[in-house]
């Protein structure tokens, strides 16, 4: 028996350890169907008599329809093998991707190393970051347009992030010791900087586009 993903539009609901699939695909695991409560034959029977057949547990009752299958469902549910379905998802993947994730990853063990009790979490961190770097500045050389989706995405966020500011700026005055003026200052520059930060985005965003 293997690992089943539950899934509807994309996202995972369930995920099924040790699920059985029976020979005409309905899906089963400790004992129980899975239930598509989605599914047009579970509305027409009506929540309370499929919930009060699941209580008695008397399946064999179920209508036709109700219980899930493997694959994808007439209601849009999917259910899929863990290991076929990350094995896609590794195959979609792009080149730029792949060798992006190694980056993440590399930084990511830094930090781990850094904040544990390892004798090596001071020049082991540092030649982690220094690999990761040097293998950042060659991702942005051999894949300029993910590398200036990404900067354009990091800038978006910083700009979202003042105007957020900004926002607080009108109302927050920790010592109490700032005039409406110098709040209203305070925010105009925190949205000059989200300003100046987006134009520069859509810049490169059009550069990109070239």
């Amino acid at each position: 028996m293997a690992t089943y993903l539950v899934m509807r539009d994309g996202v995972n609901k369930m995920t099924i350890p040790n699920a059985t699939i029976k020979a005409n695909g309905e899906v089963w695991y400790n004992g129980c169907p899975l239930i598509d409560s989605q599914s047009a034959a579970y509305k027409a029977a009506g929540d309370a008599t499929v919930r009060a057949i699941a209580k008695a547990r008397d399946w064999g009752k179920l209508p036709a329809g109700v219980i899930a299958k493997i694959g994808t469902n007439t209601s849009g549910l999917c259910v899929v093998k863990q290991s076929d379905y990350m094995a896609e998802c590794e195959a979609k993947i792009t080149p730029a991707q792949r060798d992006r994730r190694e980056i993440i990853n590399l930084f990511a063990r830094a930090y781990r190393l850094e904040n544990s009790d390892s004798e090596d979490n001071v020049a082991g961190p540092m030649l982690l970051r220094s690999k990761a770097e040097a293998l950042f500045a060659a991702w942005r050389v051999n894949y300029p347009i993910e590398a200036a989706v990404e900067r354009c995405a990091d800038m978006m966020s910083k700009a979202q992030d003042l105007r957020d500011k900004a926002v607080g700026a009108l109302t927050y005055d920790a010592d109490g010791l700032l005039s409406r003026e110098d709040q209203q200052a305070r925010h105009d520059e925190y949205i000059h900087q989200a300003e100046a930060i987006e134009a520069q985005a859509k810049c490169l965003e059009t550069m990109k586009g070239n």
